[in-house]
Parts: structure tokens; sequence; C-alpha cells
């Protein structure tokens, strides 16, 4: 008999501005651990791990405050990419979500 799959994953959220640029920022909103939507405006890069219950819905968005520059917006799983969204617009969004897949069991 094999063990249960397990009901949680590991998520990451992860924003980078591909561009010199000192103190750059983001606007961002996103789902969070407990299904709360936030929104922030960060320094770049920024990251945030957390747990979510398999079918959790995942959303991360980033809105560049800059004109220059390529933000991408990543969701990982367990250390796997899951969604990624690239913006090189001025003053772009990047938008990227999903539902947390169950592991695959053998």
């Amino acid at each position: 008999m094999y063990p249960a799959p397990p009901t949680e994953r590991r998520v990451r959220y992860e924003v980078w501005l591909n561009t010199l640029c000192l103190h750059c920022q983001a606007s961002l909103t996103y789902r969070d651990a407990s299904g709360r939507t936030e929104q922030v405006t960060v320094s770049l890069p920024w990251t945030l791990d957390f747990s979510a219950q398999v079918q959790q819905f995942v959303y991360l968005s980033a809105q560049k405050t800059e004109r220059i520059g390529e933000i991408e917006c990543t969701i990982y799983l367990d250390g796997v990419p899951l969604k990624k969204a690239i913006t090189t617009a001025p003053f772009g969004i990047a938008t990227v979500s999903g539902a947390v897949p169950p592991v695959q069991v053998p």
C-alpha cells in the first residue's frame, strides 16, 4: 500500500528586474498562504516562500515602476517552475497564476 500523497506543497514567488538599476522597485499583487490578496511595493529582487494546500489558487502580478528593463515573475512548486511571465513594456505588468497540483505518486 502506498502512503497518501502530501496535501501541501512548497510555493515560492520570485520577481526580478533584468536591468542595471539601483533601488529598482515593482508594484506587486499576490495571493498569500491564507488566500488573502496583498498589494505592496517592493525593492527588487523579491521572493516569498510559503506552504500551500493542493488545489489552492496561487497568483502573482508585478508591475514595473520604471520605463526600462524587463520584469520577470515566477511561481515555483517544490523548487520547480510552475509558471513564468516576462514583460519589457514601459511600466508593463507580468502575471502568473494557477492551482497547486497534487504530487504525482508512482
